[in-house]
């Protein structure tokens, strides 16, 4: 399994896989994958393929999204549901 470096996610604005968005929320693709699947990560289904938009995942965490380790994330997740 490769890993990819925060420093390593992409500056241009073209879709985002799951191992870039995770290397930019700094968790893991597990996480990732169960954010999406609970409909609490914006993304978009191609086919099989799961892409993700730079700018939403960016409001999407200027917004106030919960992520691992912040103060207060599991109430945030509890009432998203």
């Amino acid at each position: 399994m490769s890993t990819i470096n925060a420093a390593e996610v992409p500056v241009a604005d073209g879709l985002w896989t799951v191992t870039e968005v995770a290397a930019f929320l700094k968790v893991s693709r597990s996480w990732v994958y169960h954010r999406l699947e609970s409909g609490l990560l914006p993304h978009i289904r191609l086919g099989g393929l799961v892409r993700f938009e730079p700018s939403a995942i960016r409001a999407h965490v200027s917004s106030g999204c919960s992520l691992p380790g912040r103060r207060g994330a599991s109430a945030t997740i509890r009432s998203a549901r």
